[in-house]
Parts: C-alpha cells; structure tokens; sequence
C-alpha cells in the first residue's frame, strides 16, 4: 500500500490497513467489512507502524502492544525499537547534562531525560528504528517507521506518504530542490517541522517529505536535525550503531533568563541549569536550524 487513505479498511483481525477497494485482507485474514474498520480519521489511532522489511501500514494502538507484521513477523512499534537495543555494558556513572548520579545500563537519564547511550543492530544498512509524532487539530498523530542514518544527506528526507499520515499541508510550505532519487530529475522537498521520537523521548526537528521520495519504510537521516543533535558512531564489523546526545552545548547557560530576564545564579562551575525566580530550564537548546533558541546577543555564557 503506497498511501494510507482516509477510506482505507482496517483489517480486524491483523490491522493491516487496506486500499479502500479491496474486498479481502492482503494478509489472507479473510473479508473485510467498510464499517467500523474504515478509518474516519487517522488521527484517531494512537499511531501507525511501517514494516520495516515489507513497508506494510498497520495500526498501531498502544506503546505497550507487542505487535509483529503477519506477513514476516517482524516486530512493529516500540516493539521494534526494542528488538534492535543492546544493553549497555559501560556507560557514565552520572548523567552528562543534569550530573546526577544513574544505575550502570541506563539509556536515559531518568531525572532530565537524556539519551546517555544507545546501542542499536542493524542487518544490512544502518537503519534505525524511529518515529514521527505531530499535535493536529484532532490530537496528535503518529508513525513508527525506519530511519537510514546517512551522513551523506543534508537534511532529513521522507516520504510524502507519511506527512499524509501525519496529516500535514504541505501546500505553502518552504521548499528545497534535491537530486539523486530519480536519475536526472529535480525534486522538490517540502518543510515540516515534527516531533523525532527515538524510543519515546522527542527531539523538534525539521524534516522534507517529498512525492519523488520513494524509501517505502521510513526515510533518511541526515546532518541536519539529526548528526548536529547527537553523536553517531558506526561499528560495522558487528553491524552496531551507537547514539549519544550531542554535548557541545551542555556547559553553555543563560546569563539572563530568557523567560522573566532575571539574572541568573552563577556557581564555581558556571550558571545553574534552572531559574531561580521562575523555573526556567536555563540550557541553551540547539535549534533545527544550527542557531540557540532564545538567544540573546553577549548574554550567554559558556
């Protein structure tokens, strides 16, 4: 299935989603019904999940389902995600951004939520698994599809098929040309700034979803909004890839609040992470531009 469609039939028993015109499942569960499997809105769904060896779409209900393809049985979702993950034989004693101390093993700092370390497999090409997540009118919406981590792209690019999903008008967005999908020919990428999920922490980051995009499992991550947010290393003698979050910035603190201006307190080691008048997280963030979000001239401080 190309594209999911907002007539497109839930198969009841796999939740397979089918083109609106087929009678049976594609996955042989039998007949399918045009009510109440024809999906109303796609939003009304906790989320769908792309096969990463079939490209199959299915509906995804629930984090905690351990949902596998039918087709080949491989696993969907956070399902997925898990299945990839290595434990963590070392790992620092402390977290880098909030400092406090974590239990040997720990992916994420489970004070501030930073990814300390990931060790993911991959079978042939570094693909990881992902997923995009956007606050619509309806509530939020949701894909769980596969990432290749390529250096070698500028941007992060994806199919047009899943801003669909996400329920995403692209029709005035910013626009960027790029070659190399279809010899000879031109593309166009589209600008859509989105939630990036690795397991179920979120990074904004912007990403191009493009018609002539044609990745039927997820879709490219590239330098921008990905390589300058985290630190990639690639052991492909074992097929293994590991995931830090970037720490370039983690020392740099606001001298000002940029929430209430207040001055902020600066200690032996530098300015505190939070404000003391009103709460403020006082990091400087990395914007999917390259820039620091609310920034102001000569008023940060490494």
């Amino acid at each position: 299935m190309q594209q999911p469609t907002l007539g497109c039939k839930v198969c009841s028993v796999c939740d397979l989603l089918n083109p609106d015109d087929y009678t049976y499942c594609e996955n042989g569960c039998g007949q399918l019904t045009a009510l109440p499997s024809t999906v109303q809105s796609l939003a009304s769904f906790r989320g769908i999940a792309i096969c990463p060896t079939c490209a199959g779409y299915y509906v995804h209900r629930s984090a905690r389902e351990t949902k596998v393809c039918k087709r080949d049985q491989t696993p969907l979702g956070m399902h997925h995600f898990r299945s990839q993950l290595l434990p963590v034989l070392s790992n620092p004693s402390s977290c880098p951004n909030c400092q406090e101390t974590l239990y040997p093993g720990t992916f994420f700092c489970y004070y501030c939520g930073y990814l300390v370390e990931l060790h993911l497999t991959y079978t042939n090409e570094p693909l990881i698994p992902v997923s995009l997540r956007r606050k619509g009118e309806k509530g939020y919406s949701m894909v769980h599809c596969s990432g290749l981590v390529d250096g070698g792209a500028s941007f992060n690019f994806f199919p047009a098929s899943i801003a669909y999903v996400l329920e995403i008008d692209l029709t005035n967005a910013p626009t960027i040309s790029f070659g190399g999908v279809i010899p000879n020919v031109t593309s166009i990428g589209y600008k859509a700034v989105v939630d990036l999920l690795i397991g179920s922490r979120a990074y904004e980051t912007s990403v191009y979803f493009s018609p002539n995009f044609f990745m039927s499992n997820g879709g490219l991550l590239g330098q921008t909004g990905f390589f300058d947010r985290f630190t990639i290393n690639y052991d492909r003698a074992n097929k293994q890839i590991t995931i830090k979050e970037g720490t370039a910035l983690l020392e740099e603190r606001y001298i000002f609040c940029p929430v209430c201006y207040t001055e902020t307190v600066s200690l032996a080691k530098g300015r505190t992470n939070f404000c003391w008048y009103c709460g403020c997280s006082l990091k400087i963030h990395q914007t999917i531009l390259g820039n620091l979000t609310n920034g102001y001239p000569g008023e940060k401080q490494k």
